[in-house]
């Protein structure tokens, strides 16, 4: 009986040795588990980070205007894209006036500015609300908008070009300034 009860004695020394061992590699373990999760969440807190203060740079290069037409810029078109684009078809309207170089050439860089002003207020009260009218470069704007359909399209780029856009000087007619 006591050859017994040490044999008792020794399985449970052994088996709460054993026990306390796999505690302790479970412990060691799930401290490992624990550790790699911290890790990783900073990680995405700190890509989040980035990407919001990117996202802020990028939205406050977007509301910036172009000083001469008071026009938005190329930055807000791909906001503007990236807002309505995933969720709808956006129609892009480019307007330019031909021969920009050859004018701004002939009638001088203020006369030209003079003259890019004057296309962009008649621009810019002919655009509708679901519209956005940005400058894209010298002598061209582009016209982006999300309610127009393949149909309408056509009619609203001929009601562009046929805007009532007053000539610099008064002798001269509309024709020598034509957009396309």
């Amino acid at each position: 009986m006591e050859h017994a009860g040490a044999e008792v004695r020794r399985s449970l020394r052994t088996l709460s040795l054993c026990d306390t061992l796999s505690m302790f590699v479970l412990l060691v373990i799930s401290s490992i588990f624990v550790f790699i999760m911290v890790l990783y969440l900073a990680m995405k807190a700190e890509q989040n980070r980035v990407r919001r203060k990117t996202r802020n740079r990028f939205l406050v290069e977007a509301l910036h205007r172009d000083g001469l037409t008071r026009l938005y810029g190329r930055e807000m078109g791909t906001l503007y894209m990236q807002c309505y684009g995933p969720t709808a078809s956006v129609a892009m309207i480019m307007i330019g006036v031909d021969h920009w170089e050859d004018l701004v050439a002939r009638k001088g860089t203020e006369t030209a500015e003079r003259l890019l002003r004057r296309i962009s207020g008649a621009l810019y009260l002919d655009a509708g609300s679901e519209e956005l009218l940005i400058r894209w470069d010298d002598g061209r704007f582009l016209l982006l908008s999300y309610a127009l359909t393949p149909e309408t399209l056509k009619d609203r780029a001929e009601r562009i070009d046929h805007l009532p856009i007053t000539p610099l000087e008064p002798q001269r007619s509309r024709e020598d300034v034509r957009t396309s």
